[in-house]
């Protein structure tokens, strides 16, 4: 996920992030590796890496002889990156840097991935043209994000509904996430030149912990952290039990929850 603009984390939240975030994510960013069609010994590119997610499981792809490169804007996240990628091969190399301005050579890798960051660019053309600029000829650009409106995801729904009421600077975090429109980042690709652009939306079901024990955790991995952190347990204990009263029908016999998460997924190809 990205650190452009409103997703800005420090503290513990990057460690958090990477253990909390990655249970709704993995599945999503194995898809968004299939999308790029990785060949052994190519060179990758992770835009708003945050703790690594993608880097890690495109070096799987690449092999030994491969390189990945994973920049962010926030160095807590590339801290925490660094620390989780040790014994990962190829060595990934970490850049801190905007993407809308990255300090990478022209047509330099086969494959830009994005997984949940092009939703905080600043200027969303500009940090696409930036990744289409560093593409190599016949490279893939592939990019996922949240697909609005936001209770297309119940899980994030039940939780953000109650908790912006106490936590109203949350919504604005959340707006930005949930901006985003399939077409028009699709039309951005083919504008910018690339072919076989391909818009999807995905739908995966994930099953999550229990809410009690897994929602304080998940917040914790965000920029209301401290906010969260301040509440009051008498109404951690209620906003627990009314967001699982919301979900009643995607728990489980053992109080885990099985609940539908859905992204949008954008690919294109760059001109040979």
């Amino acid at each position: 996920m990205s650190n452009e603009s409103g997703f800005q984390v420090s503290g513990a939240a990057p460690e958090n992030y990477d253990k909390y975030i990655s249970t709704f994510m993995s599945p999503f960013v194995d898809a968004l590796v299939e999308r790029a069609n990785l060949d052994k010994g190519d060179a990758v590119l992770d835009v708003a890496c945050g703790t690594g997610f993608v880097a890690r499981r495109a070096a799987q792809g690449v092999g030994s002889g491969g390189r990945i490169v994973g920049l962010d804007l926030n160095g807590g996240m590339l801290e925490v990156a660094r620390t989780v990628s040790v014994g990962v091969e190829p060595t990934i190399e970490w850049c801190e840097a905007s993407a809308e301005d990255m300090p990478l050579p022209d047509a330099d890798f086969n494959a830009v991935l994005c997984s949940q960051g092009i939703m905080f660019f600043p200027n969303l053309s500009t940090g696409i043209k930036e990744m289409v600029r560093v593409l190599a000829p016949a490279g893939r650009l592939v990019s996922c994000f949240w697909a609005g409106p936001l209770e297309r995801s119940p899980y994030m729904a039940a939780h953000i509904h109650r908790l912006g009421k106490s936590i109203p600077e949350f919504l604005e975090v959340v707006d930005q996430a949930f901006r985003l429109d399939l077409e028009e980042v699709a039309s951005i690709y083919r504008a910018l030149g690339l072919g076989s652009v391909t818009a999807e939306t995905i739908e995966i079901p994930i099953t999550l912990p229990p809410i009690a024990d897994y929602l304080p955790g998940h917040m914790a991995a965000l920029p209301i952290a401290d906010q969260f952190n301040a509440l009051e347990s008498g109404h951690l204990v209620q906003l627990f039990e009314e967001v699982t009263n919301e979900l009643a029908e995607y728990v489980q016999a053992d109080g885990t929850i099985n609940v539908p998460f859905v992204l949008h997924m954008v690919s294109g190809t760059q001109s040979a």
